[in-house]
């Protein structure tokens, strides 16, 4: 595992992958993988493999990467898509 699928970092603790994204669901108040899987713009396969830590495709990881992994920060801080205007 790398430290940004593990939730690493100041003040941190150390979680499997898996762990960190059902943390971060309940977190957030999505009580469905389809809740989370559609403010995050993903597939629910995708969502509930990231839940259970199993990968839902060989050769997919079952791990947060980095583009996910600031998804969900930037939907925890609350902050609004990216638009260019």
């Amino acid at each position: 595992m790398n430290k940004q699928s593990t939730g690493r970092g100041p003040g941190r603790p150390q979680l499997p992958p898996q762990t960190l994204f059902a943390h971060w669901m309940h977190e957030m108040g999505y009580a469905t993988i389809e809740e989370a899987a559609e403010a995050l713009g993903i597939s629910r396969s995708r969502c509930a493999s990231l839940r259970t830590g199993n990968a839902y495709m060989p050769g997919r990881s079952a791990e947060p990467d980095q583009e996910l992994l600031l998804a969900m920060a930037a939907l925890k801080a609350g902050l609004p898509p990216y638009c260019r205007k």
